[in-house]
């Protein structure tokens, strides 16, 4: 064989390979894109440089680094589409949070480290109203610190990189939080907070998980399905007085951990939805760490029972959370039809169910800074995901929990993709396609939206080119 002949096969081979990539929709990039592309090439060279690398640093001295940084700028201002996995309790940013603290009917219980929410009064012996603690504080620091420390995750807690152990210190954060956020006052303004957040980070579509049946008034009564999706509804409509292009959603979740009876009543709550005409209610998920909770499989019968006569009940389910090679809820997961897959990363352990996700065009909800903390990757450099974009799964990025890793939106979690995965600007430009191709809204609204996203990312690289961050000649 002749080196022209070699060069030849070994070009085909490249191009072959480089054919399954997922970025179907960004074939080539304008000359405009392609100087915004050479400068966050630099840009990602200037963070990481060998052993100096934020991405070698534990991750809240790493994310010190990069959040400051001109890169994180970039993807603070850029277009993102849809974020389609979070969970709302641990989303609504910490000042607003912090607010709900401050209103005068709101106790906190040191010795226990629980809160209460009780508008009628309380006189349980322990609690204190936490604007009472603020006033007479004499620990170091303020209430408002100390607060915070108790609802953040910290350095020690992810210490171990082992997934049960970390979930331990976590699931504690919801417990903690819960009696705030749902109260129904509050859940209703975290709910407009949360929308107007995303909406300044670029986003146009929010999928919220919700589960039924945990929000409570005034006199901690818990809100029927009815009035729980009235308040929803209330919501969207306020929204769409703002901007009538943006998209909430609502997946409706059951705890297994709760066992049998509660994902019954959820399953009853997202019937309750689709017979009563709440169109922003679309799937229905099954939550909890998945390594030390029933399997799906264990809920197949109520799903299936639940979905009888229903043309669209969908599935959006969390499934392949795990490093666990004996976790089977992929298996299910894709059999029941799901829609989207959230994390999901021990699918790289099951070629043929790869083969089926791409075949299927079943998206995968990816969360970066989620599956680093949760110790499912030690190292986000090697998270399977890259694997995936090499086989054309139609991946997404989402945020999951980011209040309680220390930091709101979506924003970091691109930043961190970009830098350990070595994307390039196609790459970040299918993503936020993706999450809206592979939302849940209606195909006339995809449409609509994805037209509007091709604007704004066209005046997005115009003024990327004109930005101070670049660092480009003007």
């Amino acid at each position: 064989m002749s080196k022209e002949d070699y060069d030849i096969h070994r070009q085909k081979m490249i191009d072959k390979d480089r054919s399954t990539r997922f970025t179907k929709d960004v074939q080539i990039l304008s000359v405009k894109e392609q100087r915004v592309e050479k400068r966050l090439m630099e840009m990602r060279d200037e963070i990481v440089q060998g052993d100096h690398s934020p991405l070698l640093l534990g991750f809240f001295d790493g994310k010190e680094i990069i959040q400051n940084s001109e890169l994180h700028k970039f993807f603070k201002a850029m277009p993102k589409g849809g974020h389609l996995h979070v969970h709302i309790e641990a989303s609504v940013a910490m000042e607003t949070f912090m607010n709900f603290t401050k209103r005068d009917f709101v106790y906190y219980n040191m010795k226990e480290n629980s809160l209460v929410t009780a508008p009628n009064g309380l006189d349980t012996p322990g609690f204190e109203k936490c604007n009472d603690l603020r006033l007479n504080w004499t620990q170091e620091g303020t209430f408002d610190e100390y607060l915070i420390g108790k609802l953040l995750l910290h350095a020690d807690e992810i210490k171990s990189k082992e997934s049960t152990t970390i979930w331990d210190s976590f699931q504690y954060k919801f417990m903690l939080n819960d009696a705030v956020i749902h109260y129904h006052e509050f859940y209703r303004e975290g709910l407009l907070a949360y929308y107007r957040q995303a909406k300044s980070e670029g986003v146009r579509i929010v999928e919220l998980r919700h589960a039924s049946g945990i929000i409570f008034d005034d006199n901690h009564n818990y809100l029927s399905y009815k009035e729980e999706f009235e308040m929803y509804q209330s919501v969207i409509d306020e929204i769409h007085l703002e901007d009538p292009d943006f998209e909430l959603r609502v997946i409706v979740v059951g705890f297994k951990v709760l066992g049998k009876e509660f994902v019954v009543k959820q399953l009853e709550s997202y019937q309750f939805a689709l017979r009563n005409g709440f169109d922003f209610v679309t799937g229905f998920d099954l939550v909890n760490q998945e390594d030390v909770t029933d399997p799906i499989y264990e809920f197949v019968d109520d799903m299936l029972a639940a979905k009888d006569g229903f043309s669209n009940f969908n599935f959006y389910f969390h499934a392949g959370e795990s490093a666990n090679t004996t976790n089977e809820n992929l298996y299910d997961a894709i059999l029941l039809g799901s829609k989207r897959i959230g994390h999901g990363i021990n699918i790289a352990f099951h070629p043929h169910l790869l083969d089926l996700v791409v075949e299927r065009n079943i998206g995968y909800e990816i969360c970066p800074i989620s599956n680093f903390i949760l110790g499912y990757t030690l190292d986000m450099r090697w998270h399977p995901v890259r694997y995936l974009m090499s086989k054309g799964v139609a991946v997404t990025i989402s945020s999951d929990d980011p209040v309680f890793w220390d930091y709101q939106g979506i924003d970091l979690d691109f930043t961190y993709a970009f830098l350990a995965w070595q994307l390039d600007l196609k790459d970040v430009k299918q993503l936020a396609i993706n999450s809206i191709k592979q939302s849940s809204v209606s195909e006339s609204a995809k449409k609509r939206i994805l037209k509007l996203f091709y604007l704004d990312w066209n005046k997005f690289i115009d003024q990327a080119l004109h930005s101070d961050y670049m660092g480009l000649d003007h």
